[in-house]
């Protein structure tokens, strides 16, 4: 090959590796970009230093909604978030009661949280799931899994959202969305204020 066609091969090399870094940092600020827009904060966080474990009790709950949240809290537990979970025979000492009944309302789940201190942390069994067996009754085992995935985001400072293939997904949407939850649900717990 002669000097002019090593000079054309070297500035070939040169624009493709200048296309593939414009197109990474692309990427990367989409990447950004989608990120901060897949989890909102509700308030009320654990605290980093004695979430471990986030302590559960469940309240007269069946088996099948007790199947549900063990299959939750584990799906949880896989992830990076901060703490993990596990049951406790001591209702006084759960960060996280678990009920379920016949409401009349037509949510399928409830988390409701009191008590929280004036920088929105735990301070102590200030977390109630409810499920409404009257509306998830028909709902298969996995759906009723992601319900309590969902009730459990919550407990951990989510809100809803209202797009896209997040447990946070108010909706039936994210029942087909696949396993949960996803990397941008535990980005949002882990960017809790804590």
């Amino acid at each position: 090959m002669n000097a002019r066609g090593e000079i054309l091969r070297g500035r070939s090399r040169v624009l493709i590796e200048l296309m593939v870094v414009v197109f990474l940092a692309s990427l990367i600020k989409l990447g950004s970009a989608k990120i901060a827009q897949a989890y909102q904060l509700r308030g009320c966080y654990y605290e980093v230093g004695t979430i471990s474990p986030i302590s559960y009790y469940y309240n007269s709950v069946s088996s099948s909604y007790q199947t549900a949240f063990y299959g939750a809290q584990s799906a949880w537990d896989a992830t990076a978030v901060p703490g993990y979970f596990a049951y406790t025979s001591n209702p006084s000492s759960a960060e996280i009661d678990v009920f379920d009944s016949s409401y009349s309302a037509s949510w399928w789940a409830l988390n409701s949280m009191t008590g929280c201190t004036g920088s929105l942390r735990y301070v102590s069994n200030w977390t109630q799931i409810q499920f409404n067996t009257r509306t998830m009754s028909s709902l298969t085992a996995y759906r009723k899994k992601l319900v309590a995935e969902h009730e459990i985001g919550h407990s951990y400072g989510l809100g809803h959202v209202y797009s896209g293939c997040y447990v946070m997904r108010q909706g039936t949407d994210k029942f087909t969305c696949g396993s949960m939850p996803t990397y941008d649900d535990v980005l949002g717990v882990q960017n809790a204020p804590y």
